[in-house]
């Protein structure tokens, strides 16, 4: 997850209903949660459930980017695991740009500087963690 100061403009249709847009100047002076996601990621498969519980218990947005899969995959996911998400779609180009312009890059060693610092453990530390107390 992303603490997002100043967010790149831009507008998307929404992936569960692509007649909708989603423009990010709607969350102007707003708080929310900017989620990158994929399919494709073990650790936003581990972290899905929290989000699930984080949508039941609070009124601040989450909002779902998913990177790198297609449209089909995306649905496919949040159809099966739950959809905890405000507004969610699928990233384009143009969007990675922007973040990537504005100094966010969304890539794993990103994600991993934002875990360690909320002390997230990566899911290498949690899968060692569980073998240490099996044994």
């Amino acid at each position: 997850m992303l603490l997002l100061l100043l967010s790149p403009q831009f507008t998307l249709p929404v992936l569960t209903d692509p007649s909708r847009t989603f423009r990010s100047a709607d969350l102007k002076g707003r708080w929310y949660v900017f989620n990158v996601w994929g399919t494709w990621c073990g650790g936003c498969r581990e972290e899905h459930s929290a989000l699930l519980e984080i949508r039941k218990i609070t009124q601040v947005p989450l909002i779902g980017l998913d990177w790198k899969d297609e449209d089909p995959q995306a649905l496919q996911w949040l159809t099966q695991l739950g959809n905890p998400y405000e507004v969610e779609f699928v990233t384009i180009k143009s969007i990675v740009e922007k973040l990537r312009a504005a100094g966010i890059d969304i890539a794993r060693r990103t994600v991993a500087k934002y875990r360690e610092a909320m002390r997230i453990p990566s899911s290498v530390q949690r899968r060692r963690d569980k073998l240490a107390v099996a044994t």
